[in-house]
Formats: structure tokens, C-alpha cells, sequence
């Protein structure tokens, strides 16, 4: 979230809207990254080993420049390349497959972890789950969301677990906002999920507080 002290927080479907319409997406994007091994570099470390996941842009995607600018920003901030994990969506894979691709792949072997983000909004075919180099598939929230209301939906779910599963993926449900759908997606081995039932966005500080309290109730 953007907190703005006159407007309070501002949603990403705004200001992300508003970035790419200005040309200031990637900037945005880059600022993120570095800004994302600055944060795990600070947080105390008895937090663990934790992975911060960033969204990232198809240019960037296709940048030959990003596997230089991600050891860079790393290396400044003592943090290890397989502590950053980069959210893609379909459509930046697609947008230049060959060198999206071979980006990713090397990105992959230095450690970074690679997630299909917004999984069954977009160019989704067997082939592509075959060839695109990834460790993680996440489901959109608009399917999880209505799963167990909208029999539809609940089978979208259920067959993209096992889609991600069948091609080594480990699935991730976004847009978990109560125990029960929590619950479902337990029973039909969903690997991971996020979402409003466990927490709202938090500001750093309140997300290691979260963090430790939870480790300790748990």
C-alpha cells in the first residue's frame, strides 16, 4: 500500500494504474526490488531465512540488464539472491517469450525464485506451463475467493492445484479470507496460501511483530 498521511492508503489497482500511465512503472519496479533486500537485510533475524516476492513488469522481464541489477542490489545489502522472489505475470512471460525465458532461467540458477502470478486470467495452456522456467503457480483471487460459494469456481481451484502439481510447481491461493476456504484448499493440497484471513498489508516494522507473534503462538 501507498500510505499517503492526506489521503491515507492508497491501493495498488490505483497507483500502479497511474505508474504505467506515466511512464514511471519500472522506476517504481526497480525501487521496489532494492527496496525489497534493503528490508530483509534489516529485519532482526529472528525472523528466519524469509523471501520477499515483487512483482516485476514484462520489460523488465526482458531486460538483460536485471540479472546485474538484482547481484548488485544483493550484494549492497548482504542479502542472498534466493531470498528474493520475482512475481510475473502471464502476459509478461508471453510478451517476449525467448528472452523473458532466458532471463528468468538465469535468474533461477542463481537462486531466485520465479512465480506465474494472476494463474487463470490470462494465456494458460499446457504447452506454456511446460516450457516457462518457474518454481511457483499462484491462483487468482477472483476464483478463490467465490470457491466454495460458485461450484465453477471451486473446480477451477481444484484443477489448477493439480495442474501446478503435475508440472513441479508449488501453488499458492491468493485471496484467502476465511478459515473455511483456508480449510478447502488444505484438503485438495494447495501448498500455500495469503490473504485477508491471516493478515491486512503491514508496514515493516508491524509485519516483525506479526511475524514473531505468530511464531510464538504457533
Amino acid at each position: 500500500r501507498w500510505n499517503r498521511p492526506e489521503a491515507g492508503n492508497v491501493p495498488p489497482e490505483i497507483f500502479i494504474d497511474l505508474a504505467e500511465m506515466t511512464g514511471q512503472i519500472d522506476p517504481l519496479t526497480r525501487f521496489a526490488i532494492r527496496r525489497a533486500f534493503r528490508q530483509l537485510g534489516e529485519w532482526p533475524k529472528s525472523l528466519g531465512l524469509m523471501r520477499v516476492a515483487v512483482n516485476v513488469t514484462p520489460s523488465i522481464v526482458c531486460s538483460p540488464e536485471l540479472v546485474g541489477e538484482l547481484e548488485a542490489a544483493a550484494g549492497e545489502c548482504g542479502v542472498g539472491l534466493d531470498r528474493l522472489t520475482l512475481e510475473v505475470t502471464e502476459h509478461a512471460l508471453m510478451a517476449d517469450r525467448e528472452r523473458s525465458h532466458g532471463v528468468l532461467a538465469r535468474l533461477r540458477e542463481l537462486g531466485v525464485r520465479v512465480s506465474i502470478d494472476d494463474f487463470g486470467t490470462g494465456y494458460s495452456s499446457l504447452a506454456y506451463l511446460k516450457q516457462v522456467p518457474a518454481d511457483e503457480l499462484k491462483i487468482d483471487r477472483s476464483f478463490v475467493m467465490n470457491m466454495l460459494a460458485d461450484e465453477a469456481d471451486g473446480r477451477i481451484v481444484e484443477q489448477a492445484v493439480a495442474l501446478g502439481h503435475a508440472f513441479g510447481l508449488e501453488v499458492v491461493a491468493e485471496g484467502v479470507e476465511n478459515a473455511e476456504v483456508a480449510a478447502r484448499l488444505a484438503a485438495i493440497g494447495c501448498d500455500y496460501v495469503q490473504g485477508f484471513h491471516y493478515a491486512k498489508p503491514l508496514a515493516p516494522k508491524e509485519f516483525a511483530a506479526w511475524a514473531q507473534d505468530r511464531r510464538k503462538s504457533h
